[in-house]
């Protein structure tokens, strides 16, 4: 990695510091969200409980904006109830500004209903197959600093790695498919039952690249921050595995 590409990422890393998400509040917001479920019924209480994380979210994803704790602390909770918000904060990124705050809101709260259903298949088929326009950099460079931001606040391995996951799966977009997979594979180091990054990776291994794409470079802007995003990242998920293995280790 070049001087610039460094400078880049102490730039980036400056001017977007993450705010602390602490483990008891994560849990203490999935006790409240799982017994108002209970309580009031699924759409009623996760259209209640994502809103909040859906207009932060797409706020940072347009703007630029570093997600805020309440946000991060849903994507988080969320992961261990419903996967839905993470679906949510996906599409809205790969959807590069065709949807809009309320319908990230519908793939969130209301996901299996046939809007839901529709807005994320419209998505991911797009990007695999038939939108022709290349991912704006700014846009793009927003959502890996969004998700870079999910990764460094994440609670546990379970979070870390659907936030590795879905930050490959936008690089993927961007059309890198050596940085993506690094993504791809550390969050199956996190989490070897990652489904999300299993699709990245196999789409990569196949040479399955974006529709648009057509063995162009990476818009430009976006090289320093994924690189930086990762090789924290990786250099993290590299401890965490060697650290359990020599539990493992000790207590054989």
């Amino acid at each position: 990695m070049d001087n610039t590409k460094n400078e880049n990422n102490e730039s980036a890393q400056a001017d977007t510091a993450v705010p602390a998400v602490t483990k008891d509040a994560v849990d203490a917001l999935r006790k409240a969200w799982h017994a108002d479920r209970v309580k009031r019924g699924l759409v009623d209480a996760d259209y209640d409980f994502c809103r909040p994380a859906v207009r932060e979210w797409c706020r940072a994803v347009t703007a630029g904006d570093v997600p805020s704790a309440d946000c991060m602390a849903r994507f988080h909770a969320a992961i261990h109830e419903t996967l839905s918000l993470r679906d949510a904060c996906l599409v809205y990124a790969l959807a590069g500004g065709d949807m809009d705050e309320d319908e990230a809101l519908t793939v969130a709260a209301a996901p299996h209903g046939p809007r839901g259903t529709d807005l994320v298949f419209d998505t991911l088929n797009g990007v695999f197959r038939t939108r022709t326009d290349a991912p704006d950099p700014t846009w793009a460079r927003n959502a890996v600093r969004a998700y870079a931001a999910l990764i460094a606040s994440a609670p546990d391995p379970e979070c870390k790695a659907m936030a590795c996951a879905s930050t490959a799966y936008v690089v993927w977009w961007c059309d890198d498919p050596e940085v993506a997979m690094g993504g791809a594979e550390c969050a199956l180091g996190y989490d070897p039952k990652c489904s999300l990054a299993g699709i990245v990776r196999q789409a990569i291994l196949f040479g399955v690249h974006p529709r648009w794409a057509d063995g162009l470079p990476l818009p430009d802007g976006v090289q320093a921050d994924v690189d930086g995003t990762y090789d924290a990242v990786a250099a993290e998920a590299v401890r965490a595995i060697m650290v359990k293995e020599d539990k493992e280790g000790k207590e054989e």
